[in-house]
């Protein structure tokens, strides 16, 4: 015996079918946060190249170039997990309608629910390992120019 009183079944489904909804939710949120932040990394360091450091030290470039890479690779990863989301919806559902069923011998593990947390997780790594980088790049070219010349032309 426990000291806490057990959830009434109706609570419990309630409770849990807004939490599964408060979750997807803040899945498409998420999704969105990282497709925007990414694009507008993109956009951002490309105008910042063009009219803050139009000319940079040699060697640098690379960190501007893998920062975008990783920043693209973010998006790549973000726009496939909502794929994978997809078909572990479906999957999701073709389990649950065998288990409603007595379809015992079914397959009941969802890979797609896996790859969506995998690329999740890859999406939000990437996009901050590009900011990092371009911003890695942003320092090591503004430090120069700010000691030899003085000034921000």
């Amino acid at each position: 015996m426990t000291d806490h009183p057990r959830l009434e079944r109706e609570t419990y489904l309630k409770e849990r079918e807004a939490l599964v909804s408060a979750e997807g939710e803040q899945c498409q949120h998420y999704d969105k946060a990282i497709l925007v932040l990414s694009g507008g990394a993109l956009g951002l360091s490309l105008t910042f190249l063009k009219d803050v450091v139009p000319t940079y030290e040699p060697g640098t470039l690379r960190w501007l170039v893998l920062g975008w890479i990783s920043l693209i690779v973010s998006l790549l990863a973000t726009l496939s997990s909502l794929q994978t989301s997809q078909l572990a919806l479906r999957k999701q559902r073709d389990i649950l309608d065998s288990e409603f069923y007595g379809n015992v011998h079914a397959e009941q593990r969802n890979c797609f629910g896996a790859a969506t947390n995998a690329l999740n997780i890859a999406s939000l790594v990437l996009f901050i390992l590009g900011v990092a980088l371009i911003a890695l790049f942003v320092l090591l070219n503004l430090t120069p120019m700010e000691t030899n010349r003085g000034t921000w032309t």
